[in-house]
């Protein structure tokens, strides 16, 4: 890195680390797609990503860079898309540092008739 782009690589880390809800890329989509999947869990059916406004192009010409729109479709269950608590892993798993960082503030620790202690969002 030449002295005079350390700045722009510095600059252009810290809008990579920024949450976009304008999605330009494919990776960026994935990653809001697999972000609700696993916050909406076995609530839905379906998740779908169509994206409208593709314009037309020849083969002869660069596919045009388009940032139209992305429509997440979603399907709910009908069993399971009210209920208010979410079962996450045992408390003393290692999955448990992942769930509290999907859930944030809504994560909380619980323990259920069956005598399991289970981490839960509460939604």
């Amino acid at each position: 890195i030449l002295p005079e782009q350390q700045g722009e690589e510095e600059e252009m880390g810290n809008r990579s680390r920024e949450v976009s809800y304008l999605m330009d890329g494919e990776k960026e989509k994935q990653e809001v797609i697999s972000l609700l999947k696993s916050g909406y869990g076995n609530r839905v059916n379906l998740l779908r990503e169509y994206r409208g406004d593709v314009p037309d192009y020849t083969l002869d010409t660069p596919i045009p860079n388009s940032k139209g729109a992305t429509i997440i479709g979603v399907l709910f269950d009908p069993q399971n898309w009210k209920r208010l608590v979410d079962s996450g892993p045992p408390a003393n798993s290692t999955e448990v540092a992942d769930f509290n960082h999907l859930w944030g503030s809504k994560s909380e620790i619980r323990r259920f008739r069956d005598g399991s202690i289970v981490v839960c969002a509460v939604w």
